[in-house]
């Protein structure tokens, strides 16, 4: 009994690691697509309800207030 879960414990470690790793690997691909498609947006800009001049390529952390 003891032998098969020294073979079995050091496969299932390794399987999650090895799915963990393909998952993060397959986020990061798709953050690096969204990044170079977002990348060649034109800038726009317009003025916002307070007055402020506001632009899609300058983000802020500003939470908006809707009321």
């Amino acid at each position: 009994m003891k032998n098969y879960l020294r073979v079995l414990v050091p496969f299932v470690v390794l399987g999650l690691l090895a799915i963990l790793f393909f998952k993060i690997k397959d986020r990061l691909k798709e953050k690096r697509k969204v990044e170079t498609a977002t990348a060649i947006l034109p800038s726009v800009s317009f003025l916002s309800i307070e007055g402020d001049s506001v632009s899609i390529n300058a983000p802020t952390n500003k939470i908006p207030s809707f009321f």
